[in-house]
C-alpha cells in the first residue's frame, strides 16, 4: 500500500512580496522555445530557470543547464527567495478552471510518497513513455537534488473519506493564490495540523495510486534513488530520496477532466478520402461531414457518442471531415492477444495497433519516416492539416478515468500520450528537497 508522509516543502517566500504569477510556470514539457524565453524574461526568479534552463554553446560537464539550475536553486535559498517550511505539511491544492463552457474545481493534496518499483506494489503507471525526457530529468535531479514539480496520481475513494479528513477543520483563506496563463485559479493551503495529516496518511495507506501524469518524473525518482544506492548511499527507510512528491486526486473528484490527445501525421503521403476509406474498409464503416459540420464540433460529438472504437479524420487538401467506426472488435482480439479486452477496446489502442501499425503500411507502404505530433484541440488538428501542411490528422475521444483504473490495475500500459488530464499542475508552488 502507498506510504504517504507530510514534508517540509521548499517554496517562494511570500514575505518578499513576490507576485506568484510572475515566478510560477507550467510543467517543463508544456513549455515551447518561445514561451521558455517569455518566462525567462518575465522575472529573474521564475521557476523556468530551475525546471528548463537554457542550453548554451560551450556547455561542459561542469557548466550546463543542469548545473546552472542547481546554482540558481542554492542562490535563491541563500537570498531567502525560496524558504523551507518550518514544519512538515500536506499541501491541499485546488484548481478552478473552465472546460466545455462549465466551471470545474479539482481538489487534491501534495505529499511525499514512498517509491515502489512498478509491478512490485500499489503504484501503477498507465501509459508508455518516451526515453529522452527521462534522461534529461535524471540529470536535472542529480544536480538539484530536489523534486521541482510533482507527479499527478489518482486514488480510488468513492466515499470521499480522504478529502473529508481535510474538511473536518475549517479552512482559513488559502495560503497561496495565483491565476496562471490559462486563466486557471490555483489555491493552496499549507496543512501542518498533525492530527489531520495523520488521518489523511492513515486513510491513504490502504489505497493504490495510478499515475495520471508525470510518468517521467516518477521513473526519474526511481532512477535517482537507485543511482544513489549504486554509489553506496543508504536510502532506506525515511531517507528523502526514497520518496517523491505526488499530487493525489480522488478518481471520484467531480473536477476531474480528461481531454483527448489527437494525432497529427507528417512525412506521410498525401492521400484522398477514397484512398483512406479503401485502406480502412475491411474493418471500419465510414461517415463524411461536409460544409459547416466539418469545422464545427459535430465530429467530436459523434466520436463521444460512438459505442465502438472510432477515429475522426482530416486530410490535407480535403475540406470534409470523416469518422471511421470499427465494425467488429474481433480484429483487435486477434491482433492484441497479449492485452486485456478493456485495452483492445480503447480508441487509442485501435488507432495505433490496427490503423497506424498495420492498415496504413499495408496500403501505403512502410512509413519509416513517419512523425507523429500530439495536439489536444480538434481545431489544432484541423489547422495542422489545412495550414501547416501535415498530411493527416486523427481525432480520438479520451479514455475514461475508469479505463485508467482497470487497465493500469491489470499491469498494462496504454499507448504513449493516451490521456491529457486538464489542467496541468503549476510548477513553483512547492518543491521537495531530497537531502
Amino acid at each position: 500500500m502507498a506510504s504517504i508522509l507530510p514534508f517540509r516543502g521548499l517554496r517562494y517566500n511570500t514575505n518578499q512580496s513576490l507576485d506568484l504569477a510572475m515566478v510560477t510556470a507550467p510543467p517543463y514539457d508544456c513549455i515551447g522555445e518561445g514561451f521558455q524565453r517569455e518566462l525567462h524574461d518575465r522575472h529573474p526568479h521564475n521557476v523556468v530557470r530551475l525546471i528548463l534552463g537554457y542550453q548554451q554553446p560551450g556547455d561542459t560537464d561542469a557548466d550546463n543547464r543542469y548545473t546552472r539550475s542547481a546554482r540558481c536553486l542554492k542562490q535563491w535559498q541563500d537570498a531567502n527567495v525560496l524558504v523551507r517550511e518550518g514544519r512538515p505539511a500536506l499541501y491541499l491544492y485546488e484548481q478552478e478552471f473552465t472546460a466545455g463552457g462549465t466551471t470545474h474545481v479539482r481538489r487534491g493534496f501534495i505529499a511525499r510518497v514512498a517509491l515502489e518499483e512498478f509491478g512490485s506494489g500499489d503504484i501503477h503507471p498507465h501509459e508508455q513513455t518516451f526515453s529522452g525526457p527521462k534522461e534529461d530529468r535524471l540529470r536535472l535531479l542529480k544536480a538539484t537534488r530536489t523534486n521541482l514539480s510533482q507527479v499527478f496520481a489518482l486514488y480510488p475513494d468513492e466515499t470521499n473519506e480522504v478529502m473529508a479528513a481535510f474538511d473536518r477543520r475549517p479552512l482559513a483563506r488559502p495560503d497561496l493564490v495565483v491565476t496562471d496563463d490559462h486563466g486557471v485559479i490555483n489555491r493552496m493551503w499549507i496543512i501542518t495540523h498533525e492530527e489531520t495529516a495523520a488521518d489523511v496518511c492513515s486513510l491513504m495507506h490502504r489505497k493504490p495510486l495510478f499515475i495520471a501524469d508525470g510518468h517521467h518524473r516518477y521513473t526519474t525518482a526511481l532512477n535517482y534513488r537507485n543511482w544513489l544506492r549504486s554509489r553506496g548511499e543508504d536510502v532506506s527507510g525515511h531517507h528523502p530520496a526514497n520518496f517523491t512528491s505526488i499530487m493525489c486526486v480522488s478518481m471520484s473528484d467531480p473536477g476531474l477532466v480528461v481531454f483527448p490527445t489527437h494525432r497529427v501525421l507528417a512525412n506521410f503521403p498525401q492521400v484522398t478520402a477514397d484512398q483512406m476509406r479503401q485502406a480502412l474498409a475491411a474493418h471500419f464503416s465510414w461517415q463524411e461531414f461536409t460544409g459547416a459540420e466539418a469545422v464545427s464540433g459535430r465530429l467530436e460529438e459523434r466520436l463521444a457518442e460512438s459505442k465502438s472504437p472510432s477515429i475522426g479524420i482530416y486530410l490535407r487538401g480535403d475540406q470534409s471531415a470523416y469518422m471511421a467506426q470499427l465494425k467488429n472488435i474481433s480484429a483487435m482480439d486477434r491482433l492484441a492477444t497479449d492485452h486485456s479486452p478493456q485495452w483492445r477496446r480503447l480508441d487509442v489502442a485501435v488507432l495505433h495497433q490496427l490503423v497506424i501499425d498495420r492498415l496504413l503500411p499495408e496500403t501505403f507502404g512502410p512509413q519509416n519516416e513517419l512523425q507523429i505530433r500530439y495536439v489536444h484541440l480538434a481545431a489544432e488538428a484541423f489547422d495542422a492539416v489545412h495550414e501547416d501542411n501535415a498530411s493527416v490528422a486523427l481525432l480520438l475521444k479520451p479514455p475514461t478515468v475508469n479505463d485508467v483504473r482497470v487497465i493500469a490495475g491489470n499491469g498494462e500500459l496504454m499507448p504513449q500520450k493516451s490521456t491529457y488530464f486538464y489542467p496541468k499542475l503549476l510548477s513553483g508552488l512547492v518543491m521537495n528537497p531530497l537531502d
